[in-house]
């Protein structure tokens, strides 16, 4: 345990929501301590929290009594609170989730994923309806689907708007936050942890290691080397032109149950229309824009249930965006404490990190006794 005579100096490695949140959590329970954040990217948010769909989700597509169920139905509550207070925009979209299949085979597969995501949202006391043929289309004039699901409370953010301003509270706050600012190494003294970007040395009695794809890595240097992280590459294509107007505000899901919630639709709060993202197996962390996914591996998924895609002509699509997503084999989100005395915590999650990350935050600061 950390002595309670003096709080401690507290190090976080990683500067994306969840790092930004602990931080901001952190400052609430030790006044006194010096909090310093080491972000590797040189820009706000330039790695998997800024390129997110920025849905705030339920946990209608989480497995019961998971990290991400529980921390995503509390979080998500608490980062509307936080954009209120910070004034950054948010949207309430609301989601369908369609059955699009024609085919018997195809519809008994989706018809059953209904079925789990209607008992999840029993369990979870998450408000839906049920959507007839009509109903959809009286949304949403363009998608054709045999039925759907209607979650009325979920609402979009703009990530960077906060980001930008947890990032003015917390220097306002004394919190030192320091930008492209890798982790190279890391040593360990008697009670104390000394972390070097470069040739720069930090030091504190505990680690918090929320560095998304790169977590595993700075575990590793600590000394722990019970994590692998799974790189999984999510990109986004915009609809552009005469397709723009295809979707009206909503958010349109597949009904899938499982560990993707499939290329969706969706019309940002800047206005773009995108569909995406894709679910594909990365090697390395880094990610490389030259390498883009056929629009047509998109379409795939989303022509299903929104056919006029398929008949735009190729510039009516644009490759957007993509990131690196931190995901485990256990498909849960991983927080621990791995380490006293110096205390070390490693943290990692994928969807939906964003909408649980005040809740994670609360979670790995309780963490520090």
């Amino acid at each position: 345990m950390l002595t309670k005579r003096r709080e401690p100096d507290i190090i976080i490695i990683g500067g994306g929501i969840i790092g930004l949140c602990c931080a901001q959590e952190a400052r609430k329970k030790f006044r006194s301590s010096r909090i310093i954040i080491l972000e590797s990217g040189k820009e706000l948010f330039e790695r998997q929290s800024g390129n997110n769909s920025g849905v705030l989700h339920s946990a209608i597509h989480c497995a019961p009594h998971t990290f991400k169920a529980i921390l995503s139905q509390i979080g998500r509550t608490r980062l509307l609170g936080i954009c209120k207070m910070l004034e950054v925009p948010v949207k309430k979209t609301g989601m369908m989730i369609v059955v699009a299949a024609k085919d018997f085979s195809g519809l008994a597969c989706e018809a059953g994923s209904v079925v789990r995501l209607l008992l999840n949202a029993r369990r979870f006391k998450i408000p839906l309806e049920f959507l007839s043929r009509k109903e959809i289309t009286e949304r949403e004039p363009n998608i054709q689907a045999s039925c759907g699901l209607w979650l009325p409370d979920i609402w979009m953010v703009d990530q960077l708007a906060l980001g930008r301003g947890l990032l003015s509270v917390l220097r306002n706050r004394d919190v030192e936050v320091h930008q492209g600012k890798p982790v190279t190494h890391i040593e360990k003294s008697g009670e104390r942890w000394h972390v070097f970007s470069g040739t720069k040395e930090y030091s504190a009695q505990v680690i918090i290691n929320v560095a998304g794809v790169y977590a595993d890595d700075v575990a590793a240097m600590a000394g722990i080397y019970t994590y692998r992280v799974i790189p999984v590459r999510g990109e986004y294509y915009e609809v552009l032109g005469e397709g723009k107007e295809l979707l009206r505000d909503t958010l349109v899901y597949p009904a899938i149950h499982g560990k993707s919630k499939g290329i969706h639709l969706m019309r940002t709060l800047s206005g773009q229309f995108k569909i995406g993202p894709n679910a594909k197996a990365w090697v390395g962390k880094d990610d490389d824009p030259i390498i883009q996914t056929p629009v047509s591996e998109f379409l795939a998924g989303a022509g299903a249930f929104m056919p006029k895609l398929l008949d735009l002509p190729p510039s009516c699509f644009r490759w957007s965006n993509a990131g690196i997503r931190a995901t485990s084999s256990g498909g849960d989100m991983t927080i621990r404490r791995d380490r006293d005395l110096p205390v070390c915590i490693t943290c990692f999650s994928d969807s939906p990190g964003l909408s649980a990350a005040p809740a994670i935050a609360e979670r790995v600061v309780s963490l520090l006794g």
